[in-house]
């Protein structure tokens, strides 16, 4: 079984299959010594039932990550996911079973579990308007212009979102508090957000635009707070300043990234008078696409994080993991832009050199793999290894 999503999951399944139903492997020679998956296998020359059970019970419990062309940390990935599961279901079962210590459940529509249960909530919201939020709550989000660039329209226009849904945020919670308190009026729909934030989810309204929201309350907290101060602290001075591209670009900061990357795209058709259709992204790592005049409207990309393999700087190609290495590893500044496929065919040359094949590589928002924005190219000395592991980028490490 497995989870197919995008091209990239068919792709690796293709991959497996093709690894583990081979002649070779099938016919009962095997392939000891290599490296791809299925290599440690031997299928029993013969037709007998109790022959395949001997080889089946010869087989271990477990199976190294390599046995499956995953990086040799990849463990480490799972064991994140099952602690991850666990929280959740611990969460869920605290939810379910009410004040502690009482001898009657009390229903989550009642204030008195709101008083216990959302403190903690409450605490942390308090904590973020005061030491954070407040700085820049005074830095003025004017409306786009007509004569405003699609990248400075999106800019303005999510900062403006990450204005209301903090404002949202603050009024729900602020309400809540009072009604647990004995100072507000209890209404179905503050009834509806409380059950959600007692079951550890977020009200449906608290994310319509910001659709890759942590769903779990907490995290989402913290997840809006970064980037309503990026965007009205440092995003919205950019473009009053008319430098928004003139440094690197952190995508994280963004509500909705992917129309970030819509935005640069039409900007580009714009200026080279090509329809959006006829461009196709091309990425490198580094500098070397602002070298190259022929490359327009470069976007430098910070932040972003690599797994299931590793980068070197010394040769800037993708390589293995070491048993040690991070899950996730920081990768060096990365340019993008958005060119004719006329002119520019290839989309991870982007002005590259250097020996090693080019693979392409998901880009991700987070760490859970839901939301796939676009895809990086990178070079690497074994395009098929970097199938196998998995590997992809990521705009962030929240789940």
């Amino acid at each position: 079984g497995c989870r197919v999503d995008n091209d990239f999951d068919l792709k690796l399944v293709g991959a497996y299959v093709a690894s583990m139903f081979r002649t070779e492997l099938l016919e009962g020679v095997g392939l000891m010594g290599n490296s791809s998956p299925g290599s440690n296998l031997k299928v029993p020359k013969s037709n007998k039932l109790t022959d395949f059970r001997l080889q089946l019970s010869s087989m271990p419990d477990t199976d190294e990550p390599r046995a499956f062309g995953l990086a040799p940390n990849a463990d480490r990935s799972l064991q994140r996911v099952n602690s991850q599961r666990c929280i959740a279901t611990l969460r869920t079962q605290s939810a379910a079973l009410g004040e502690a210590g009482s001898t009657v459940a009390l229903p989550p529509t009642d204030p008195r579990v709101w008083q216990k249960s959302l403190a903690p909530l409450w605490k942390v919201w308090d904590n973020l308007s005061r030491t954070q939020i407040a700085k820049v709550a005074n830095i003025a989000v004017r409306a786009p212009k007509a004569d405003d660039g699609p990248i400075e329209t999106f800019i303005l226009m999510d900062a403006m979102e990450a204005v209301k849904i903090v404002e949202k945020v603050t009024r729900v919670l602020s309400d809540l508090q009072k009604v647990a308190q004995g100072t507000g009026l209890s209404t179905p729909e503050l009834q509806q957000q409380a059950v959600c934030l007692l079951s550890h989810e977020i009200p449906d309204s608290w994310s319509d635009s910001w659709p890759s929201a942590p769903v779990d309350p907490a995290d989402f907290l913290q997840g809006l707070t970064k980037r309503y101060v990026a965007l009205r602290g440092d995003w919205v001075k950019r473009v009053q300043e008319d430098s928004v591209l003139s440094r690197p670009a952190s995508m994280r900061d963004f509500l909705r990234p992917n129309v970030f990357l819509n935005a640069l795209r039409q900007k580009s058709s714009r200026a080279l008078q090509v329809s959006i259709d006829n461009l196709h992204l091309l990425s490198c790592v580094g500098d070397a696409m602002i070298q190259d005049s022929s490359i327009k409207h470069v976007v430098q990309l910070e932040g972003l994080l690599l797994e299931g393999c590793s980068y070197e700087d010394r040769n800037g190609q993708l390589c293995d993991a070491s048993r040690d290495s991070p899950l996730l590893s920081p990768l060096p500044v990365v340019s993008i832009a958005w060119m004719p496929r006329a002119t520019h065919p290839h989309p991870g040359l982007g002005g590259q050199t250097g020996a090693g094949n080019v693979v392409p590589l998901p880009l991700y928002i987070s760490i859970d793999r839901e939301h796939m924005l676009s895809k990086l190219h990178f070079r690497t000395g074994d395009p098929q290894a970097r199938i196998f592991n998995s590997a992809a980028v990521f705009l962030s490490d929240e789940s």
